[in-house]
């Protein structure tokens, strides 16, 4: 049973996804939908095989895509994420713990940058 859906919208991120999928910990419970805006490096073909759904939309819309990835998702949780980011260890037990209780209907984890930018570091 599909617990959590995290969904991923793409354009141009071949630098950024690989990492950001080897670092999900695999889990029947967890399914990734990428959802591409009209890609022009090799995106979606690095993640052709790695076990997630891929939907390729024919403009670049970040919302359209975010929609278009929940249509598609069947998790009871779903977690939009940034293709830059890195969850951390254990982040699926983290987000199933908090949904436990019915008061909570969403969140975010702490944010850190790993960029020594200072204006960034002011987020």
């Amino acid at each position: 049973m599909i617990e959590i859906s995290i969904v991923i919208p793409v354009l141009n991120e071949e630098t950024f996804i690989i990492k950001t999928l080897n670092n999900m910990q695999k889990n029947e419970a967890i399914e990734v939908i990428i959802v591409d805006g009209v890609s022009k490096d090799n995106t979606v073909q690095l993640v052709q095989n790695m076990g997630v759904k891929i939907i390729k939309l024919t403009q670049a819309s970040q919302v359209l895509q975010m929609n278009q990835g929940t249509l598609l998702a069947t998790g009871n949780i779903l977690l939009f994420l940034h293709v830059d980011t890195i969850l951390p260890q254990g982040y699926d037990e983290l987000i199933l713990n908090s949904f436990s209780n019915s008061k909570i209907v969403g969140g975010a984890f702490q944010l850190k940058m790993d960029l020594s930018l200072f204006s960034l570091r002011l987020i």
